[in-house]
C-alpha cells in the first residue's frame, strides 16, 4: 500500500472513529435513561441495568454506522478539497490511490456491519432476552403470594390459591387481555415454573384455555398439560422478533442439518446482508460527488455531508414503503448503488477516453 492510499486510508478512518464515537455515546446515554424507567427498575439490580444497555448498543450503533462512515468520508474529501490536497492528487495522477483508499475504506465499513448484522447483533438481543427472562420469572415468583391479584405486565394478572412442595402452584389463574381483539384465560389446578432449552417455562396441569373475542365469540380448550413460555406471558414479542435472537451462524447450521430455512431465516439473512451493501452505496455515492475536485465558484454550496443524510433517508423509505417481498429491503440500496455509478461514469469521463484511446490507437 502507497504512502498516498495510507494516508487518506487514516484520513477516512479517524472522521468515522470520531462520528461513531459520538453517536456510541449519545447512545449509552438514552439506554441508561431507557432502563432506568419505573417499569424496567422492577426486580432489576444495577449490575443488571447496565448489562442491559451494554447489550442495547450494538443494535443501535448498527442502524446508524453507515450513515457514520459515509458521513465521515464526505467531510475528509471536503477537507481535502479545501486543502487542494484533492487537485494535487488529480494533477500528479494518483487518482488510483484516492479510489483505493476510498474502497478499501468502504469494503472496511461493510466488513464491520456484516459481523455487527449477522453475529453481534442477534447475540445481544438473545442475551437481553435471556436477561429479561430471568428477570421476569423471579418477579412471577415474588408477586404469586397466595389469594392475591398481581399485575406483571400491562393487562396481564396473574393469582394463585395456594403454593405446594418444590414451588408447586394450585389454583392457577391468568388474565390476558393484552390484545384488543382477542381476550385469553389461563386455568390450571397446578402450575409448576421450570426452565427448559426455550427459557422459563410455566407447566400448567389439568386445566384449560378460553378465548372471547371483541364480538363476544368465546370458545375453550381443556388439556391435561400446558407448557407456556414465561416470555410470551409477561412481553408482547412475536414470532418475527424472535427471528432477530438467532445469529446467521446458527441459521446455516440449522440449514445444513436439513432444518430450514423458512422464509423468515431468508428475510432476516437479507436484511443483514442489506446493511454492508448500504455502507458502499452511499460510499460510492458521496465518493461520485466529492473525489473530483471542481474549480467553479458559488455563492451557497450545500453541505455535502446534509445531502449524505437526505438520500439515505431517501433510499429508507424507499425500501421499506415502495416494495414487497424477501428482497424488499434491497431495493433503495440497489438503485442506489446504480445512480452513483452512473454519476461516476459521467463525471469521470470513462464512456469518452475510453472510444478515444481505441481510435487512437
Amino acid at each position: 500500500m502507497s504512502r498516498l492510499r495510507l494516508y487518506l486510508l487514516r484520513l477516512f478512518v479517524r472522521n468515522a472513529l470520531i462520528l461513531v464515537g459520538l453517536a456510541a455515546a449519545v447512545v449509552l446515554m438514552v439506554q441508561c435513561l431507557r432502563v432506568m424507567e419505573p417499569s424496567s427498575l422492577r426486580g432489576s439490580n444495577l449490575g443488571q441495568l447496565a448489562l442491559q444497555a451494554a447489550l442495547g448498543i450494538p443494535g443501535l450503533v448498527l442502524v446508524f454506522l453507515f450513515l457514520c462512515i459515509a458521513i465521515a468520508l464526505a467531510t475528509a474529501l471536503r477537507q481535502l478539497a479545501a486543502s487542494r490536497e484533492l487537485h494535487v492528487i488529480h494533477a500528479g495522477r494518483r487518482v488510483s490511490a484516492l479510489w483505493g483508499a476510498i474502497l478499501t475504506y468502504a469494503l472496511g465499513g461493510a466488513a464491520l456491519a456484516l459481523v455487527l448484522a449477522h453475529l453481534v447483533v442477534p447475540a445481544t438481543i438473545h442475551q437481553a432476552s435471556q436477561i429479561r427472562a430471568q428477570l421476569a420469572a423471579e418477579l412471577l415468583g415474588r408477586a404469586l403470594v397466595p389469594n392475591r391479584f398481581a399485575t406483571v405486565a400491562k393487562d396481564v394478572t396473574i393469582t394463585v390459591g395456594g403454593r405446594g412442595a418444590n414451588g408447586q402452584l394450585r389454583a392457577f389463574f391468568a388474565d390476558d387481555a393484552r390484545s384488543a381483539s382477542v381476550r385469553r384465560t389461563y386455568v390450571a389446578d397446578t402450575a409448576v415454573l421450570t426452565a427448559d432449552d426455550r427459557g422459563y417455562v410455566l407447566q400448567l396441569y389439568k386445566g384449560a384455555m378460553q378465548y372471547r373475542t371483541d364480538k363476544l365469540q368465546f370458545s375453550e380448550i381443556s388439556f391435561d398439560r400446558y407448557d407456556m413460555v414465561l416470555d410470551n406471558l409477561i412481553n408482547t414479542r412475536s414470532s418475527a422478533e424472535r427471528v432477530e435472537e438467532v445469529t446467521s451462524l446458527e441459521i446455516f447450521t440449522r440449514a445444513l442439518a436439513g432444518v430450514g430455512p423458512d422464509r423468515r431465516d431468508l428475510q432476516a439473512l437479507v436484511e443483514r446482508t442489506v446493511e454492508a451493501l448500504r455502507v458502499i452505496a452511499l460510499c460510492l455515492f458521496v465518493a461520485s460527488l466529492a473525489s473530483l475536485p471542481s474549480s467553479q465558484r458559488r455563492r451557497y454550496n450545500p453541505p455535502l455531508e446534509l445531502i449524505t443524510l437526505m438520500v439515505a433517508f431517501v433510499e429508507r423509505g424507499i425500501s421499506t414503503y415502495t416494495s414487497a417481498g424477501e428482497m424488499a429491503p434491497a431495493t433503495g440500496v440497489m438503485l442506489l448503488i446504480g445512480v452513483s455509478t452512473v454519476v461516476i461514469v459521467v463525471r469521470t469521463g470513462i464512456l469518452v477516453a475510453v472510444p478515444g484511446r481505441l481510435a487512437r490507437r
